[in-house]
């Protein structure tokens, strides 16, 4: 089922109960089992490391490995991306440590992310928040659900929050950014 929100920096699409348990479960291990590095830098601000497992440029064979590019939600999100080209595949690892600015993934371009975790409470924290054009307001929080699926425009000001000392674990959640002009929307 998808929601849309539109705010007046572009459009957010909402995907939930996309996936079954089954594969839910097999890409949760594989995320778990990835390679993560405290290189990758959010936007070049060099006082935020962040943990993540970034894939090779131009060279997705993890995430077809990790049955991406044939799953149900793929399949039924691809259209918002034609015309478009992949820019970066990431998994992010988010600890209670983490400290997150607002940022924008830029001008023509898209940002998918999927939370694979197989639970999370509201009150762990993880939201992922848009915010106005000037980043001075929030103007939409979305909750971090398990097996969710959100698209928006990149240049939409955002900002992931922490996860709070209650969580379980770490927050995840593996990233698709594509730039170009899309034939969509």
């Amino acid at each position: 089922m998808e929601k849309t929100v539109n705010l007046d920096s572009g459009s957010i699409w909402i995907y939930d109960d996309m996936f079954s348990y089954a594969w839910r479960d097999n890409f949760y291990n594989k995320v778990v089992s990835s390679k993560y590095t405290t290189l990758g830098l959010d936007n070049e601000f060099p006082e935020q490391l962040m943990y993540r497992s970034i894939f090779a440029p131009k060279n997705y064979h993890d995430a077809e490995e990790m049955g991406w590019w044939d799953s149900k939600g793929w399949n039924t999100v691809k259209h918002h991306f034609d015309g478009m080209d992949i820019k970066q595949i990431r998994i992010n690892l988010s600890t209670l440590n983490d400290y997150n600015r607002i940022h924008s993934d830029g001008i023509n371009t898209k940002t998918l992310i999927y939370y694979p975790n197989m639970e999370w409470d509201v009150t762990w924290g993880g939201h992922t928040f848009f915010t106005n054009e000037d980043a001075t307001e929030i103007e939409f929080s979305l909750a971090y659900k398990p097996g969710r699926l959100i698209l928006f425009d990149g240049g939409i000001p955002h900002c992931i929050g922490a996860p709070t000392v209650a969580a379980s674990g770490y927050r995840y959640s593996f990233v698709i950014q594509f730039f170009g002009n899309s034939d969509n929307e």
